[in-house]
């Protein structure tokens, strides 16, 4: 018989276990319905098949918050591909100077700091990605 995870005991650890139960299309449909609801223009691509390789999921635009943000949205799990890092790496690297550009990692148990930020409650978006040496991602 296949041995059963344990079963969270908080409130909170039960809402972890959750949001890391979610799939990145379902993240992605949250963030696009956090960044509308805080006035953010979004583009995804329609089809990765016709994307460059490695092109993070969302680019996120706020006109009155002054900010532009591109993010690369994993599961729990999920790692990111070289030439996802070489993506991430290259902006984070071009827009360096930029006072408010992010190159974030978003998973689904950022929910919360995700939609605070999109939503304006607050001032920096969560996980901003450096580098590959700067971050905690592994490929």
């Amino acid at each position: 018989m296949p041995k059963r995870p344990p079963v969270p005991t908080s409130a909170a650890a039960v809402r972890r276990w959750l949001l890391d139960q979610q799939g990145e299309a379902q993240f992605q449909d949250a963030v696009r319905t956090w960044a509308k609801a805080g006035g953010w223009l979004d583009y995804a691509a329609w089809s990765s098949q016709h994307s460059p390789a490695g092109w993070p999921d969302l680019a996120l635009a706020s006109v009155t918050r002054g900010w532009l943000v591109f993010a690369e949205l994993k599961s729990a799990k999920g790692r990111l591909s070289p030439a996802q890092v070489r993506w991430l790496s290259a902006l984070a690297a071009v827009s360096a100077g930029w006072a408010r550009c992010g190159v974030c990692v978003w998973r689904p148990a950022m929910a919360d700091e995700v939609a605070d930020f999109l939503l304006g409650r607050a001032q920096t978006p969560p996980g901003q990605f450096l580098s590959l040496e700067d971050s905690s991602e592994s490929l």
